[in-house]
């Protein structure tokens, strides 16, 4: 296209240096004439200088078409290397009878299109069908824009940008041009956009709470599934209508007054004088409790509003219930408080009488069975002296029992006085005074820590352990007990172990029942009763206690208290 230009400035000169040459020839022919050379000279120096003039506008043309001819090349090369620098494909097409000639392919072209091959045809590319297909379906003489996806690499398909460009060479001959843009990335890009926005519509979908999303005008342009069940309107219904229709109708002054002087505020959805809970309106016109959280979002220059709403009349019944369950177990807790009361009542009453209106009678056959014994012992005869002194140990143990029963009932109704207890120091007390019935016995005390609790009832505790591990063990022909600690389950155990007659594990859950003895009481004196006391003073303290035993080999009896 450069050529044209460098080509009319040598015709101009070449004219204009012929015209030189007339002009000369023309001066020469009347300067001839004027000094009176003859005519035949003239016309041969004339014929002389029009053939020079011919030869030499003919040099120029020549000269003038390989020059132009040149700088055509040149611009055509020029105009291919900036076509092959482009990394969008484009091509030149020829409609020729019933098929398309590709004629020209730029170096991006030609790398996603030939897919090796010689064949001029188009359909004979990779993905020529399809732009095959962009042609033959074009009509009129505007550009056409298509987005498709052609056949790249295996398995890689390319989203292109396709326009088709139609170039009338000739009646005969038309020809169309093929410009593509590569957008996989943007189309990757929307696809990825295409799915988070479906992903976001299925989260919003299935939400169990309502989300609504408002415009700044309050215009509703979001309206989920869940509010579709709250409120009885479709989302096409309320597609573009005001918010404020979904309060109740003497909630809609106040907040439209709010929302007029710049305070949006939607989770002030509450009936005038009340905080609180927000209602909302449903479209058959019952009202429902509502939980609304509102947000604002920003989203380029425009003002959006998202509000998400609970229903919360299931969870009021909820709460109206518990309310209602609360009043009846505080009554429950009023009538139980007054029946243990009454209970422990009672119970004294019978403590009462049991230590008092039982103990007299014992003591009366007691003392008349001694009496008997001491002063008509000549004329009873020896059965009946047997019999008269079982009578008596019968009393004898039956008050023990009448002890043991008070001081079990005494466990629950005595004051609990917590305070710092030196458990060596009670444990060395106590076998001071026990071992002297057992003076045979071998007792061993290791380092025991401090505890807190009531000192009066875990005495009473230490007691009955110490006291079963010397009377259980005495039979032995080295009886001993260990009294220490070890640790167990995280936990810190006080132990009083002993290698008397032990007992079988599998009745071990009734040693700590009421009355519940596992030896006879002719072998093992006893009510029954020591254990039991133990457990229920451990439990009042918070602990823990369990018995560990073999038949035969001696058992460990172990506790442990909360710090």
């Amino acid at each position: 296209m450069s050529g044209l230009p460098h080509g009319r400035e040598r015709c101009s000169l070449l004219i204009g240096t012929t015209a030189a040459i007339t002009v000369t020839v023309a001066c020469v022919g009347l300067l001839m004439a004027f000094i009176g050379v003859p005519v035949e000279a003239r016309v041969v120096l004339a014929a002389w200088v029009v053939a020079g003039f011919a030869m030499l506008v003919g040099l120029g043309l020549i000269a003038w078409l390989l020059l132009a001819l040149r700088q055509t090349r040149a611009d055509s090369r020029r105009i291919t290397e900036i076509a092959d620098a482009s990394p969008d494909p484009a091509m030149v097409v020829r409609q020729a009878d019933d098929s398309l000639i590709c004629e020209w392919l730029n170096a991006a072209a030609r790398r996603v299109f030939l897919a090796h091959t010689d064949s001029p045809l188009l359909s004979s590319l990779r993905s020529g069908s399809q732009l095959q297909a962009l042609i033959s379906g074009f009509h009129g003489s505007e550009p056409a824009v298509h987005d498709v996806l052609i056949d790249g690499a295996p398995g890689e398909p390319i989203a292109m940008r396709v326009h088709v460009v139609p170039i009338m060479a000739g009646q005969d001959s038309i020809r169309f041009g093929i410009f593509c843009q590569d957008r996989s990335a943007l189309y990757q890009v929307e696809q990825e956009l295409r799915q988070r926005t479906l992903q976001l519509d299925a989260v919003i979908d299935s939400a169990m709470d309502a989300i609504i999303m408002t415009d700044a005008q309050r215009r509703i342009i979001l309206f989920n599934r869940a509010a579709e069940r709250k409120f009885g309107w479709t989302e096409r219904e309320m597609l573009g209508r005001d918010a404020i229709e979904l309060v109740p109708a003497r909630s809609r002054q106040t907040l439209d007054e709010r929302f007029r002087n710049g305070a949006p505020d939607f989770d002030d959805w509450r009936a005038p004088g009340r905080r609180a809970p927000a209602l909302g309106l449903r479209r058959d016109g019952s009202e429902f409790t509502i939980e609304v959280a509102r947000s604002r979002v920003e989203l380029d220059e425009q003002t959006l509003f998202v509000l998400a709403m609970r229903d919360q009349s299931e969870r009021d019944i909820a709460e109206r219930e518990i309310r209602a369950l609360n009043d009846q177990l505080e009554q429950r807790v009023i009538e139980r408080t007054e029946e243990l009361q009454r209970a422990y009542r009672e119970m004294e009453a019978f403590s009462y009488s049991v230590s008092h209106d039982l103990r007299a009678p014992l003591r009366a056959i007691h003392g008349y069975t001694y009496l008997l014994i001491d002063g008509e012992g000549n004329a009873i005869s020896e059965e009946g002296r047997q019999l008269l002194q079982k009578v008596m140990r019968a009393s004898v143990h039956m008050g023990d029992l009448i002890d043991d029963f008070l001081d079990f009932a005494r466990v629950g109704r005595v004051e609990f006085v917590r305070q710092d207890i030196d458990m060596n120091r009670m444990v060395s007390e106590l076998l001071a005074e026990l071992r002297a019935e057992y003076p045979e016995t071998a007792c061993s005390v290791g380092l025991l820590e401090p505890a807190s609790g009531d000192p009066r009832l875990l005495r009473q505790v230490w007691r009955n352990l110490v006291s079963n591990a010397l009377k259980f063990s005495s039979g032995k022909l080295a009886p001993r007990i260990d009294i220490g600690m070890r640790e167990h389950g995280g936990r810190t155990w006080y132990c009083v172990a002993d290698n008397g007659i032990g007992f079988d594990m599998d009745y071990a859950g009734k040693l700590f029942g009421v009355f519940q003895r596992l030896h006879a009481t002719h072998e093992i004196e006893g009510t029954g009763m020591g254990l039991a006391i133990v457990k229920r003073v451990i439990e009042r303290h918070q602990g823990g206690v369990k018995a560990e035993g073999v038949a035969g080999e001696g058992a460990q009896f172990s506790f442990w208290l909360p710090t």
